[in-house]
């Protein structure tokens, strides 16, 4: 992508917020038509409620706290089979993001992540889980195979156990927002590392300043360069971006605007002029905000695995991140998952290039036993980030029972 291509996207914003002025009659139709004065609002937000108010509906209640786990992109890659004393989680394969994600590792993440939401919020409803997993490798060329099978919940009754964790769901946000820059209280890093209780799983954390945290930085802003100028990268990616207001509230899915970290002015700026951010504009914030994004944040953390493509590793891991999200959220923590770099490692390898960003992470953790799966932020936060869309639970179940 030409060098001349790369404006902010700050810059960007102040240059449409220079052209429109809101006025009466047309102006405010078209700013109540695209949600200027809803974000947060309608039926793609009605799953975060629901949380609250079907806490008693039986094994279907643990997908409403799934369905509000995070996902690469915000492409909710999951369909759950629900009996009285069993679920079954499968992944979708027709969400994954091609180029993005070409062994769909990231795919299974999310998936990790919504099995966590539901170990978390069973205790809460009276529930004891048995957990199976899948196993095996990913690889290429899985995408579009339709449903497949990743990890079984059988359900048992059991005292209710209340979990703050589980508490923490309907209210966990991806902050893409600057953060406040400062430090982090001494314990916790202590208090991360205790949340994984796997052999197999590693979090390794750096606080800024260190050298480790700048390496992760320039990898990050490098990692965001490679993704825009590869064409089909940047493609898939930013195909999932809604078209419109009207495109996000029937989709469900995806990054959107509301929820990208823009000021709430300019947020009201971009949804007022005529279509979408375009494509440049969109690769544009991925290398600035890779950059601006570490000038505010306290510290990078790598949750790493000891085989990058190996199918329960990857769930765990996700399991993992959520864990980490949830407790952060009960911390007034801002966090964001930031996986440039792991993506370009997957892209080198599928087109059997030397892994150059392989050995830059290498470099990062200095142990080569450990393959790090997923790389985020973490600080204190400057703004309260809005809930992103989700499909409901009627949307992502195949047979719903209702509870007894």
């Amino acid at each position: 992508m030409a060098n001349n291509n790369k404006i902010s996207r700050r810059n960007f914003l102040r240059g449409l917020g220079g052209m429109v002025v809101v006025v009466a009659g047309a102006g405010v139709w078209r700013a109540a038509d695209q949600g200027v004065f809803s974000a947060g609002a309608g039926p793609a937000f009605t799953a975060w409620d629901a949380w609250r108010a079907d806490m008693n509906e039986g094994p279907l209640s643990l997908v409403h706290a799934a369905i509000l786990a995070a996902s690469p992109h915000n492409t909710q890659p999951w369909i759950f089979d629900v009996q009285e004393e069993q679920i079954d989680l499968y992944a979708d394969t027709t969400r994954h993001l091609g180029a993005m994600d070409p062994y769909l590792r990231e795919m299974y993440l999310g998936l990790g992540c919504a099995v966590e939401n539901m170990l978390v919020a069973a205790g809460s409803h009276g529930y004891a889980v048995d957990l199976s997993l899948a196993e095996g490798e990913l690889s290429t060329g899985q995408g579009d195979r339709g449903f497949i099978k990743v990890a079984t919940l059988r359900l048992t009754q059991a005292d209710v156990q209340p979990s703050a964790l589980a508490a923490a769901i309907p209210n966990r946000r991806t902050d893409r927002y600057d953060y406040t820059g400062d430090p982090l209280p001494e314990t916790t890093y202590t208090q991360m590392t205790a949340l994984n209780s796997d052999d197999d799983l590693a979090v390794l954390f750096y606080l800024a300043g260190t050298t480790a945290f700048e390496q992760f930085q320039a990898g990050t802003v490098a990692g965001a360069e490679y993704i825009v100028a590869d064409p089909e990268m940047a493609h898939d990616s930013f195909a999932w971006f809604p078209t419109s207001w009207d495109n996000m509230q029937e989709t469900k899915s995806g990054p959107y605007i509301d929820t990208a970290g823009v000021d709430p002015a300019l947020r009201a700026v971009v949804k007022m002029v005529p279509g979408m951010p375009s494509m440049a504009a969109v690769d544009s914030a991925l290398v600035t905000d890779a950059q601006r994004h570490f000038d505010t944040a306290s510290a990078a953390g790598i949750v790493a695995v000891r085989s990058l493509y190996d199918v329960n590793q990857t769930l765990r891991a996700g399991q993992l991140w959520q864990r980490l999200h949830l407790w952060g959220t009960l911390q007034n923590l801002a966090m964001q998952p930031h996986n440039e770099m792991p993506e370009v490692v997957d892209r080198q390898s599928q087109l059997g290039l030397p892994g150059e960003m392989a050995q830059y992470l290498n470099a990062i953790t200095g142990d080569e036993g450990w393959k790090p799966t997923f790389t985020f932020r973490v600080g204190l936060p400057t703004v309260a980030p809005l809930p992103s869309p989700r499909r409901p639970a009627q949307e992502v179940v195949r047979s719903a029972v209702q509870g007894t």
